[in-house]
């Protein structure tokens, strides 16, 4: 009983932080910018038009979700450098999409 409200603590203090969710949410982010940029290539094969933009978007999108979540993971051991190397490639996803 002891055990289990120790494991309960630790997970609350946890998911109050977001850092856990946000890891989580990231990575599922990253592997669906992958799937949407392979989408969006196969749409070109298939039909250049006016299907490739939204999924390029979206893919665009989703690397900058996944690359939070990644810099969630990282941001301790990473210093100034890291940081700056996250905010210059999330500013290039958001630019690349619009």
């Amino acid at each position: 009983m002891m055990q289990q409200r120790a494991q309960a603590g630790t997970t609350g203090e946890r998911r109050k932080n977001g850092t856990v969710d946000l890891v989580r949410w990231g990575w599922l982010a990253a592997i669906l910018a992958g799937v949407a940029f392979v989408v969006e290539g196969v749409i070109y094969l298939i039909e250049p038009g006016r299907l490739q933009e939204p999924v390029l978007l979206a893919g665009y999108i989703l690397v900058a979700i996944g690359l939070a979540g990644f810099h969630a993971l990282q941001k301790d051991k990473a210093g100034r450098l890291g940081q700056a190397g996250f905010y210059l490639s999330v500013a290039g996803s958001v630019a690349a999409a619009v």
